[in-house]
């Protein structure tokens, strides 16, 4: 065989070869690639929380007990129905609340008779988790296959940018959950707080010494006493609370009775035992209290106040 035959057919034999080769690196393309997992890195960053501002006061309530004769025998058990629903008047996002606690007597008016003041703040509303960005879609890396001698370039580029965006997102959720925890611990410290201090005021509004005054029964001067308390405080919500048979006797103060807008004036142990009298007595008074400025007021014998659920629902709802 020539020289020149034996080149022809080894040339033959290689590109013979060549297609096969080619076509098996191109079915190697076609295939559809494995799913790539990156995996993210988080780097926590630590924040630190502010808690919502307190609110404003929101409710005071000015609270008279009568002590004189005709009444006292129920005074100890409303100063108990009281001070045991006083934490109702806290809850989260309401502003704080103001108390003052006093007396009817012969004197009402007397600076004497106010027997305990106290203003416990208002509490923050609970902290929420802050929204963050939404975690990416995983990359269609098939996208790849159109470009198959850049495949591996094209599945490093999108898996990177995936990986990135997908970190930034998780460093996202880090600090907004580091946040929160932090908000929530600072939260239920505050709280714990409020509640210590509305069991302090509770202790001592049961405490409190109610000491019989037989000269007389004041109750204009105790009214006109407890408008001007109501008068200066900011707060929106204005509750008088009295427990008495209103029955008065004795000397009067004397005054033109100007309660502020929005108050509701509550009779709790309305303590009166004659039908045609106790209701004589609370249209008259109704209509004195109106005429002062009240917004309502509402009667609560003392088998009514006991089932009160909640004695200050009007400022609280």
């Amino acid at each position: 065989m020539s020289r020149t035959r034996k080149w022809f057919l080894s040339l033959l034999s290689v590109l013979a070869i060549a297609p096969a080769s080619g076509a098996a690196a191109c079915n190697n393309y076609s295939s559809a690639p494995a799913t790539v997992q990156p995996t993210p890195t988080s780097t926590p960053t630590p924040m630190t929380a502010t808690l919502a501002p307190v609110p404003t006061d929101a409710v005071v309530v000015v609270s008279l007990f009568d002590v004189t004769s005709s009444a006292i025998r129920f005074q100890e058990e409303a100063k108990l129905l009281l001070a045991g629903q006083l934490q109702m008047l806290v809850a989260p996002g309401r502003g704080g609340f103001q108390f003052v606690a006093g007396t009817i007597s012969s004197n009402s008016f007397d600076a004497a008779n106010t027997k305990l003041a106290a203003r416990v703040a208002g509490l923050p509303p609970k902290p929420v988790v802050a929204p963050v960005s939404s975690r990416p879609s995983a990359p269609d890396l098939t996208t790849c296959q159109q470009n198959p001698f850049g495949r591996t370039q094209c599945e490093a580029k999108l898996t990177s940018g995936y990986t990135a965006r997908l970190n930034a997102v998780l460093d996202e959720e880090t600090r907004a959950t580091a946040t929160f925890d932090e908000a929530t611990a600072a939260w239920q410290q505050t709280a714990e707080t409020r509640t210590n201090e509305v069991a302090s005021l509770a202790a001592q509004l049961s405490a409190l010494p109610l000491t019989l005054d037989s000269t007389g029964t004041d109750i204009w001067g105790g009214l006109l006493r407890a408008a001007e308390t109501l008068s200066t405080s900011s707060a929106p919500r204005k509750l008088l609370l009295v427990a008495s048979d209103w029955l008065p006797s004795g000397r009067q103060q004397e005054g033109e009775l100007h309660f502020p807008a929005g108050t509701i004036v509550k009779a709790v142990f309305y303590d009166c035992v004659e039908s045609r009298g106790c209701l004589d007595r609370k249209r008259t008074w109704t209509e004195k209290l109106v005429a002062a400025g009240a917004e309502r007021v509402l009667w609560l014998d003392p088998g009514a106040s006991r089932l009160q659920a909640d004695i200050f629902t009007e400022v609280t709802n």
